[in-house]
């Protein structure tokens, strides 16, 4: 909740200062536009024509946050665009940042599937980097190392996808039923679904954001989301930033990521800089 309101009125704080700013360039992305208002217009569809059990004001008023979430992310993706710099050593809090965050993430291991599913995108990124820089002898090693790496844990792993699959299909099932979305879940144990798998039935997290904005925001919204990613990555030149983007979307394949301010108020950044890097006519 306390990084939420730090999130939010942290953007505000940052709009309110940038009217001070003179922007070194506009954004204009239709996607992320029509994102937006299709989160803004859930608030009303589904709190007053789909399901009359959900007229109510805890309803409304926690879908109105859903929203204001998705507002200030890309608020925030516009003010970094539009007031940052493409030179990547004026960021130092962002990569320490992301340093902590990484490092806290390997080190709980206790915190359950984290350490296996950033691990898995930790040796996509290496080899990607790896094969683009022509370092074939250490892509090989290091894609062997991933590979043994994974059949000694297979076990845990397998125990993660079990319960992965199942909650994915469940999702998918529910996608089915209501094409246009949800809205945001008004419940504790919203983006979670009920999984019965062997001897783990419990509440589980959906565990793939694109899934999870679909079942909440509807079809629409996740194709203007693959859209704008679409454009982003059509013709990018691979680096570092790009590599490190890429890191992020497999996270958010296998875990629920961007729903937790704490990881996107990270990550936001990483895409507006790459987006920032490819189209400003100027010279990286």
């Amino acid at each position: 909740m306390k990084q939420g309101l730090y999130f939010v009125f942290g953007t505000f704080t940052l709009f309110g200062v940038s009217l001070f700013c003179t922007c070194n360039r506009q954004l204009k992305n239709k996607w992320l536009g029509l994102l937006v208002l299709i989160s803004l217009s859930s608030i009303f569809f589904h709190n007053f024509y789909l399901t009359p059990t959900t007229i109510n004001f805890m309803n409304f008023s926690l879908m109105c946050e859903g929203f204001i979430y998705v507002l200030c992310g890309i608020l925030l993706y516009k003010l970094i665009y539009e007031y940052g710099t493409k030179d990547l050593r004026f960021y130092p809090g962002l990569w320490i940042a992301l340093g902590v965050w990484l490092i806290r993430k390997l080190h709980f291991v206790n915190f359950g599937s984290s350490i296996w599913s950033i691990l898995g995108a930790l040796a996509i990124g290496t080899l990607i980097y790896l094969f683009q820089k022509e370092k074939i002898f250490l892509f090989f090693i290091a894609g062997f190392s991933a590979l043994m790496a994974t059949v000694n844990n297979w076990y845990h792993i397998n125990l993660k996808w079990i319960v992965r699959k199942e909650a994915w299909w469940k999702t998918i099932e529910a996608i089915r039923e209501n094409p246009l979305g949800t809205g945001f879940q008004p419940m504790i144990n919203a983006n979670t679904v009920y999984v019965e798998a062997g001897a783990h039935n419990k509440y589980a997290f959906v565990n793939n954001d694109f899934l999870s904005i679909t079942h909440d925001l509807g079809i629409f919204a996740i194709f203007c989301l693959m859209m704008y990613l679409m454009r982003l990555f059509r013709n990018v030149k691979i680096d570092k930033l790009v590599i490190a983007c890429i890191m992020v979307l497999v996270l958010s394949c296998v875990k629920t990521t961007w729903y937790f301010t704490r990881n996107a108020i990270l990550f936001i950044p990483l895409f507006s800089l790459m987006e920032m890097r490819k189209y400003d006519p100027e010279q990286n």
